[in-house]
């Protein structure tokens, strides 16, 4: 009790056993977790955080009109949940050898980077920065921001950025603006998507495939190239419905100054591509192991979409253990139980529960009801006497 700081009674200490310099079995109260009541959600929590004893780091970019500030649930799941380092920076902040936190630190277990939106493109050291860390076998997840500003572009659809990811991951993000009037959230301008892929680990990992929709909110579409570069895997993970078209023309919607004008600009035109479009997308390089994750807007992530019965926040959350092999890293703990002989099943014979029936059904009661003519008939006597 001392060891662990219990101080009154209820209070539960979830550790692991460890060997200590002497060979000898003791218990790690470093690496333990005091939860208050034997509550299933505390106590798979404090599991959780127990067995995942490795340092992973998950880095929100701040900047011009960045969501970061807007990501709270996902971001208490990764430190509430699982005892992750998440911190809101600067790319730049990043780079310095004698920061607390650095790109590429060879002491942590796994590390992402996250673009939470942004309405200006990343200037030429930034960009410097993300490609030699994505090069150097780096995680990158991209929420893309609206670009429904005066300068009509965004961090995530700035040309410098995407003739990157083009060429190394073959994806790019458009400037554009997914419609959807048959599967529409509130408006067709925040299309809800269905059609995710059964085979990533981002859009099956605990979504029920029947009840699963993402909602995007004025959302870029991706594209996804027919030739990946070499050692790359591209997978398009989610997609809008075939009825979904494209706007382009950002311009003609900002200019929108009534309803009528804006109904107008976001009608469809003859010339407008149709779906259906890729909302989110993934890119592994096998070689380098650097993984790129987009979403073609910001709202997977944000906390607005955690009271909706939305499968928005179990994507966002699934991206950042597929870039940094968290799932791997859960499947290599070992659970050790050990076999009690309490625990052993026990199997009945047909003629074991005919014996079980004769007794509990004929020969208890019977017996209960001699036993008691027995006792009346011995006081029976007793009073004759």
């Amino acid at each position: 009790a001392e060891q662990f700081t219990i101080n009154r009674g209820g209070q539960i200490v979830i550790t692991q056993q460890t060997t200590n310099d002497a060979g000898q079995t003791v218990f790690d109260v470093e690496n333990s977790e005091t939860i208050s009541a034997a509550d299933q959600g505390l106590l798979t929590n404090a599991i959780l955080k127990v067995a995942a004893s490795g340092t992973f780091n998950a880095f929100f970019l701040t900047g011009d009109d960045t969501a970061s500030d807007q990501m709270t649930t996902l971001k208490r799941s990764l430190t509430e949940q699982f005892d992750w380092n998440v911190r809101d920076t600067a790319l730049i902040g990043l780079t310095s050898p004698e920061g607390e936190f650095r790109l590429n630190d060879p002491n942590v277990d796994g590390e992402v980077v996250i673009s939470p939106g942004g309405s200006q493109s990343l200037s030429d050291q930034e960009l410097l920065i993300l490609t030699d860390y994505l090069d150097a076998g780096g995680s990158v997840i991209i929420f893309a921001g609206d670009t429904l500003n005066p300068d009509g572009e965004s961090l995530a659809t700035a040309a410098n950025l995407n003739e990157y990811l083009f060429a190394n991951f073959g994806l790019r993000i458009n400037n554009d603006l997914v419609i959807d009037p048959s599967q529409s959230f509130l408006s067709p301008a925040s299309p809800y998507a269905t059609a995710l892929d059964s085979t990533s680990f981002i859009t099956s990992n605990g979504i029920n495939r029947a009840q699963a929709a993402v909602v995007f909110e004025v959302p870029h579409s991706i594209t996804v190239t027919d030739a990946p570069p070499a050692n790359v895997t591209v997978t398009s993970l989610i997609r809008s419905s075939g009825e979904a078209y494209g706007k382009t023309n950002i311009a003609a919607l900002l200019a929108a100054t009534t309803d009528e004008e804006a109904q107008s600009a976001l009608a469809r035109g003859e010339s407008d591509p149709t779906g259906p479009f890729t909302l989110a997308a993934s890119a592994e390089n096998t070689v380098t192991g650097a993984k790129v994750v987009i979403f073609g807007s910001t709202s997977p992530a944000l906390d607005t979409f955690t009271q909706f019965q939305t499968s928005n926040l179990d994507v966002a959350f699934n991206s950042l253990i597929w870039t940094t092999d968290f799932n791997n890293f859960f499947s290599q703990i070992v659970v050790q139980q050990q076999q009690r002989p309490q625990d052993a099943p026990l199997s009945v014979t047909e003629q074991g529960i005919r014996d079980i029936n004769l007794i509990a059904l004929i020969a208890l009661p019977f017996g209960v009801l001699a036993l008691g003519i027995l006792v009346w008939w011995n006081g029976r006597e007793r009073a004759r006497g």
